[in-house]
């Protein structure tokens, strides 16, 4: 049972008794005042002490600094350290400033809380934090949590504000709940499994490795060599990957790093000094032959255009009334009389028609190209119509092709037949140099 009692002058200072039932029945309301009274000189007792010890220590702080500003002479060697103990005092009594530290969010994966931690730990050493109260502690990490963490710790982990606990405590049982959260058994795979990104630098991948290496719990005494069997099979390129298991005995992590990084920076440095720091393309335009010039003005026969040409011989206009090359003459396509072959209607018919047939790669010749690292490559699994793999090729990814070409020996390796292909639909192709490619069909 709790007997409340004033302990003060106002009315709002009071104190609770808590005296078991047992005992309460055996005391008389004289008696249970009576307790009331001595417990509350006690109190008072004890609040006017803390109060006069606080009081103390105020005035000597006052008539530290007043000396001090009053004091000018000059310092004796066994004065400073004396100095140095007062500054460290005062800096201890200094405000703590979180703000450069980013809230921890209310959902945070276990990888991330590694690093938050991380950080939070430079800042208690550079603050000095462990010189601070307990409760000024719980504080300021209470003051770095988001409003969902902050809700997670005082209702999910029961930690309230009030009781006494360490930074470091509070920070431990966070780590337990989010650790819970993900089995350990997902992060041994994803290690297993972790792989090089193509166009991401080696340093790149290692750092992922290493922080899902954190999270797995991996064997420490087995570490080194389980990382680096990780990043021979997890790297890219594969020309580094072969010097790697062509040294013997097995290689150490930090040997296996410095093989990795020094092939990248020399491709890199190899690429620089080629002069080949950005992308050149060089555009040869062919020279159009002369037999061919006349056949760039297609119009109707006896129509001039701009009065440049005759529509009948494809020569300089004539003057009216006297003959011209073409007169009497039969055409080589039209079999008429009157007009040459090179400005034909029926052949110009028949170009176009040629031309709307045939499908021309859109593509210009390159003299020479030369680029600051390797175009990205990709794997393509080739597999047959009831799902079993023939071949797998490494290609170029052109999302601006207009047509998807391959070797008789692509067709061989599919253990298709030529005799299979389909026939509807075929195209004319052309390559960049107006050359036709023969299209035996299609899948």
């Amino acid at each position: 049972m709790s007997v409340i009692g004033s302990i003060g002058d106002m009315p709002r200072d009071y104190m609770i008794i808590d005296i078991p039932d047992d005992e309460i029945q055996h005391l008389s309301h004289a008696q249970l005042i009576a307790l009331v009274h001595e417990q509350s000189q006690k109190f008072r007792t004890a609040m006017e002490r803390e109060r006069s010890a606080h009081d103390s220590e105020l005035e000597a702080h006052m008539e530290e600094d007043r000396l001090r500003r009053s004091d000018v002479r000059p310092r004796s060697h066994s004065e400073v350290p004396d100095e140095l103990e007062r500054d460290r005092h005062r800096e201890r009594h200094r405000p703590i400033n979180v703000s450069c530290i980013d809230k921890m969010a209310g959902v945070i994966s276990y990888r991330d809380f590694l690093t938050w931690r991380n950080k939070w730990d430079d800042f208690c050493y550079l603050q000095r934090i462990a010189e601070y109260p307990i409760r000024e502690q719980a504080a300021a990490l209470r003051m770095t949590l988001s409003l969902e963490m902050l809700q997670t710790v005082e209702m999910v982990l029961d930690m309230s504000p009030y009781d006494l606990l360490l930074a470091d405590e509070i920070l431990a049982q966070i780590a337990h709940y989010i650790r819970k959260k993900r089995s350990v058994a997902l992060d041994r795979v994803e290690f297993e499994e972790y792989r090089q990104d193509h166009g991401a630098t080696f340093d790149e991948f290692y750092i992922g490795l290493q922080r899902i290496a954190k999270c797995a719990d991996l064997c420490r005494n087995c570490f080194d060599q389980r990382m680096t069997t990780r990043v021979m099979s997890g790297i890219c390129d594969q020309e580094v990957r072969k010097k790697l298991l062509a040294i013997t005995p097995f290689p150490s992590l930090q040997t296996a790093i410095d093989l990795c990084r020094s092939e990248e920076a020399a491709g890199k440095n190899e690429s620089l000094l080629s002069r080949s720091c950005s992308t050149s393309v060089n555009v040869i335009k062919k020279p159009e032959e002369k037999g061919n010039q006349s056949r760039t003005h297609f119009h109707r026969r006896g129509e001039q255009k701009d009065g440049l040409k005759c529509g009948n011989c494809g020569h300089p206009p004539h003057d009216s009334g006297k003959d011209f090359p073409a007169k009497g003459r039969e055409c080589h396509n039209c079999g008429k009389s009157g007009h040459f072959s090179t400005v034909c209607d029926k052949h110009k018919a028949r170009s176009e028609k040629q031309d709307s047939s045939g499908k021309k790669l859109a593509s210009i010749r390159l003299a020479h190209v030369a680029a600051a690292r390797r175009a990205l490559t990709i794997q393509i699994g080739i597999h047959n119509q009831s799902g079993g793999h023939l071949y797998t090729a490494t290609a170029i990814p052109d999302s601006g092709a207009e047509a998807t070409v391959a070797s008789m020996a692509i067709l061989r390796l599919m253990g298709e037949d030529v005799n299979n292909l389909l026939q509807n639909g075929v195209d004319s192709l052309a390559a960049a140099n107006n050359s036709s490619l023969e299209c035996a069909g299609r899948l």
